[in-house]
C-alpha cells in the first residue's frame, strides 16, 4: 500500500465535511511547501498530518489534526508568530491552533502578496 492510499484509509474515518476541509488544507499547504516531507500520525484521538523538514517529529514545523467534527491547523512555533488580527489561539506553549471555522482569515494571510 503507498502512502496516499494509506492516507486515504485513515481519513475514511471521517466525514466527507471533515475530508473536504482537511483535503482542502492539505492541497493549499502543499503548494506553498512543495518540499516538506508530510509525517502522519493516525492516534486514538485524531488524525495528524505534520509538515517537516526532516523525517522526525521534532522536525514538523506546521500540522493539521482531523477531529471527528472539524479540522485544525497548528502552527508549532506558533507563539513566535505576529498575530494583529486574533486568528490563533496560543492553547499551548509552543503552538498556535485555528479551527477550519477561522480558514478564510488564515487563508488570506498565508497566500503569497
Amino acid at each position: 500500500m503507498n502512502a496516499e492510499t494509506q492516507l486515504d484509509s485513515f481519513m475514511a474515518k471521517y466525514s466527507p465535511e471533515v475530508v473536504a476541509d482537511a483535503r482542502h488544507a492539505l492541497d493549499f499547504l502543499q503548494d506553498r511547501l512543495p518540499t516538506a516531507l508530510r509525517l502522519v500520525y493516525d492516534n486514538y484521538n485524531a488524525l495528524v498530518i505534520g509538515f517537516a523538514s526532516g523525517e522526525k517529529a521534532s522536525d514538523a514545523f506546521l500540522s493539521i489534526a482531523l477531529y471527528p467534527k472539524y479540522v485544525r491547523l497548528f502552527f508549532l512555533r506558533g507563539v513566535d508568530l505576529e498575530d494583529p488580527d486574533h486568528l490563533l489561539e496560543a492553547t499551548a506553549r509552543r503552538s498556535g491552533a485555528s479551527s477550519s471555522s477561522q480558514r478564510s482569515g488564515l487563508r488570506s494571510r498565508l497566500s503569497p502578496h
